[in-house]
C-alpha cells in the first residue's frame, strides 16, 4: 500500500489541511474526553475478565485492544489484560496484532488528516526538517530501534511516521519487526511475575534491558557510516 507524498516545496491547499488538522484534533479531544468519562467510571482492566467466555474471544480482545490503545487510561493496559486472560502464546499473538494495528491506525489517521498543515506551518523550519530528514534517512532501522527504545510511547512512533514521508509498506514492516520481541519478552515478564517464575522473569528483564540499550549502538553506527556528501 503506498501513500501519497508531498514535497515540502509543492503546494498545498491550506484550508483544506486546515481543516483535516481540526478533524483530526477534534478526534484527539474526544478521545480524551472518552477516556476521562471511562476511568471516572472504573474502567480498568478487572472488566475485561468477561472477554474470555464469549464466541470469538481473540477478535473481541484484538479489538478492545486497539480501542482502548487510543485511551490513555489508567490501569487499562491491554498487554496486561492478555496475560490474564490467555495462555502465553495466544497472549504474545493478540497482543502482537492488536499492537501493530493500532500503530498503523495511528499511522494512517495522523498521514491524511495532519501532515499537509504540519508540512505547511513548518515550511521554513529548518530544525523540524533536518529531524525529518534523519528520521527518513534508514527509516526501517530508525523505527525498529524506536520499537525497542519502549520508553518512548508507540503513539509518539505513530505520529512521527505519520507526519514524514516514510511509506507506509516500510512502516508496517519495521513496526511489526520491532513490535515482535518488545511483546514477547513483556508477556513473558507479565506471565512470569502472575506464576513466580524467576527464571523466566529474570530472562524477561535483561532481555528488555538490552532492547533499551541497542539503539545507543545502532543508530550512532549507521550515522558513522552514512556516506559524506562532501565527499564526493
Amino acid at each position: 500500500m503506498n501513500l501519497p507524498e508531498r514535497n515540502v516545496t509543492e503546494k498545498v491547499d491550506v484550508r483544506k489541511a486546515q481543516k483535516k488538522f481540526m478533524i483530526l484534533v477534534g478526534i484527539f479531544l474526544i478521545l480524551l474526553a472518552v477516556s476521562l468519562y471511562l476511568h471516572a467510571q472504573g474502567f480498568q482492566i478487572n472488566n475485561w475478565r468477561h472477554l474470555k467466555e464469549i464466541p470469538y474471544s481473540g477478535a473481541a480482545f484484538v479489538i478492545l485492544y486497539v480501542l482502548v490503545s487510543f485511551l490513555p487510561i489508567p490501569g487499562s493496559i491491554p498487554m496486561f489484560a492478555a496475560g490474564l486472560l490467555y495462555p502465553t502464546y495466544l497472549a504474545m499473538i493478540y497482543s502482537l496484532i492488536g499492537s501493530i494495528l493500532f500503530v498503523d491506525c495511528l499511522f494512517l489517521i495522523v498521514r491524511y488528516l495532519g501532515k499537509d498543515y504540519i508540512e505547511y506551518i513548518t515550511k521554513n523550519s529548518k530544525v523540524y526538517h533536518r529531524f525529518e530528514k534523519h528520521f527518513e534517512e534508514n527509516a526501517f532501522i530508525n523505527i525498529v530501534m524506536l520499537r525497542f527504545f519502549f520508553i518512548i510511547p508507540v503513539e509518539v512512533l505513530g505520529v512521527i511516521g505519520g507526519l514524514s514521508n516514510v511509506k507506509f509498506r516500510t512502516f508496517f514492516a519495521a513496526t511489526t519487526v520491532g513490535s515482535i520481541p518488545l511483546i514477547l519478552f513483556t508477556v513473558m515478564l507479565i506471565k512470569s511475575t502472575l506464576t513466580d517464575n524467576n527464571l523466566g522473569l529474570i530472562i524477561s528483564i535483561f532481555a528488555l534491558l538490552a532492547m533499551l540499550v541497542v539503539p545507543f549502538f545502532v543508530v550512532p553506527g549507521i550515522r558513522s557510516h552514512r556516506p559524506d556528501k562532501k565527499g564526493k
